[in-house]
């Protein structure tokens, strides 16, 4: 999970735990009601984009969805070879600031569109794996 600039919903020291807890919870769930061989894995605490963009340095392709990002797109993505693994940012509410994006991009982060319409943040993750899905298979 994400602690950005623009997050509209702030999550208190003190709730991070059960916050966390929730999620693995439900990543837990979706995962094994979807079948899937590797569950989705949920960190153990709240971190900024920098320190999530620091633990990514092995990935093989690295993504930041950004909604002031006009023209590169997912589809407009060509890596070298099939990833055999991904890392994305989807940004808050409120959206990554300039400077969040900079730093990923300075970490080897693509910015990229998800379209001309501004999504919700809990459906723009959807959206993301359906595509990544769509054009790498099952990861």
């Amino acid at each position: 999970p994400l602690r950005s600039e623009r997050c509209v919903v702030k999550v208190a020291a003190t709730e991070e735990e059960k916050k966390i807890r929730r999620w693995r919870k439900i990543a837990l769930e979706a995962g094994r009601q979807s079948g899937r061989s590797v569950l989705p894995e949920v960190a153990a605490s709240l971190e900024s984009v920098g320190a999530f963009c620091r633990r990514q340095e092995g990935c093989d392709l690295k993504l930041i969805f950004w909604e002031e990002e006009t023209t590169q797109r997912l589809q407009d993505v060509r890596p070298a070879a099939e990833p055999r693994s991904i890392a994305c940012l989807i940004g808050p509410e409120g959206g990554f600031t300039r400077a969040e994006v900079e730093t990923a991009r300075e970490r080897g982060f693509q910015s990229l569109s998800l379209g001309p319409r501004i999504l919700k943040a809990e459906t723009a993750p959807v959206a993301m794996l359906a595509l990544l899905q769509h054009l790498w298979g099952d990861m």
